[in-house]
């Protein structure tokens, strides 16, 4: 297996690839953002003959804006072909070609929650404009324009994938969603086999019962809050304020605090991919829990032990909320993927910290692989990122590279400056 790590904005892109020069596979981890794609993804991605599978890992803005690009940009050209074919003048697509697409794997938004999407959706936007009003509340409304943003999305892609616009194979003819079992599910791609480790189905009906709890609980005082907020855009009243503070506002932050986990985080798609005796750990923007339950549920790490895999995709761009000293210590990798460019202060230096923890010192874990050479790999550099968030990176890079010496050689990394990192070999 071959990885390739794109610049991605704040989300994630990756290209695993295997198979021959006359046989080749690849496989396209996420698509980032939108605008991200269309200047360093789609050149790299238009010179592959085929994408076998689209893996949307789950319905995150920064996760599906960039595939839903490229589904746009695919209907485009088969559009574009269709009327050549027929002799009626078309105008030729100003976007690149897409490689020919086959299959998707992605578990749509309204087949998770089913009946309450739509209300659900309308209860973000009204969230997002309530929180914005007030600074300390600025976290929330962001989640929840985000989630806003990210539906309507997973929407359109699920339109773009039907038999009317492109015509894909979704979902392995599995049903509806993609979910883990107690035993093994695998999922063939050429050489390369993929074992859904998450989400299970207790795992998605705990979700979307909380969802309906959700907008069971806030649905009318959100509605009440909208109506005082109309005679003061500016600000909201002080019990307006603690309104929202006491039922909508999330709990204070530590690491791997699974309440500041957004609800389709936790029902990332994820995988253990393996060929040939070599593994790469997909992640989305899963929960460290969840990821680790779901490797003993398959079989693929001991109850209660450990797991050493040569590529971890470090879940949610590397969020303290997602991953712990605990997670680091019993899933450990020869290389690990950030993908991040600063927004939220992703990566987390609390994270990468305890990574470069879990390989030295008194908290090392007992993988005897834990005090081989490793490499972190990040797919942002402060030179490229946003200008607000240029601060930011320079904080993790210095954390790095001070790492690095620290560690006498066992710890390398690299640092994107480019489209992409050229691939590299698993």
């Amino acid at each position: 297996m071959k990885l390739t790590i794109y610049q991605s904005d704040k989300g994630d892109c990756l290209l695993l690839s295997a198979g021959t020069k006359d046989d080749p596979y690849h496989v396209l981890i996420d698509g980032g953002m939108g605008e991200s794609y269309t200047t360093h993804v789609a050149k790299k991605l238009g010179t592959l003959p085929k994408l076998d599978v689209v893996y949307v890992s789950h319905i995150d803005e920064d996760h599906i804006s960039g595939i839903l690009k490229m589904m746009d940009d695919a209907l485009e050209w088969r559009i574009y072909d269709y009327r050549q074919e027929k002799g009626i003048s078309h105008p030729k697509p100003e976007a690149r070609r897409p490689p020919p697409l086959d299959r998707v794997w992605h578990n749509a938004f309204h087949d998770q929650i089913k009946k309450n999407s739509g209300p659900i959706e309308d209860m973000a936007i009204a969230t997002a404009s309530l929180a914005a009003a007030s600074p300390e509340l600025m976290p929330l409304a962001i989640r929840c324009q985000e989630l806003a943003n990210s539906v309507p999305q997973a929407i359109q892609l699920s339109q773009r994938i039907s038999t009317k616009q492109l015509k894909l194979r979704h979902n392995e003819k599995a049903g509806k969603l993609l979910e883990a079992g107690d035993g093994k599910k695998t999922i063939k791609v050429g050489p390369m086999t993929f074992t859904i480790i998450g989400p299970f189905r207790d795992e998605l009906v705990a979700l979307r019962k909380e969802w309906n709890e959700w907008l069971s609980a806030n649905e009318a005082r959100v509605k009440k809050l909208r109506a005082k907020a109309i005679s003061d855009s500016a600000k909201l009243a002080v019990g307006s304020f603690e309104d929202v503070e006491a039922h909508l506002a999330a709990r204070a932050a530590d690491l791997g605090d699974r309440t500041q986990v957004t609800v389709p985080n936790l029902a990332s798609l994820m995988f253990l991919a393996e060929e040939d005796g070599r593994s790469i750990l997909l992640t989305g923007d899963g929960h460290w829990q969840t990821i680790l339950n779901g490797l003993e549920k398959t079989k693929k790490m001991p109850k209660g032990g450990g797991l050493h895999v040569n590529v971890l995709k470090v879940q949610h761009h590397g969020s303290e909320n997602n991953i712990t000293l605990e997670f680091c210590r019993r899933v450990t990798a020869d290389h690990y993927v950030f993908c991040g460019n600063g927004a939220h202060d992703n990566p987390d230096l609390a994270v990468i910290d305890a990574i470069v923890a879990s390989r030295t010192g008194t908290t090392i874990s007992d993988n005897p692989q834990a005090k081989k050479k490793y490499k972190l790999w990040f797919n942002s550099h402060a030179s490229i990122t946003k200008t607000k968030l240029r601060g930011y990176m320079e904080k993790v890079e210095t954390r790095v590279k001070a790492h690095a010496v620290a560690s006498h050689g066992q710890l390398t990394h690299a640092f994107l400056k480019e489209d992409a990192f050229p691939a590299w070999k698993v």
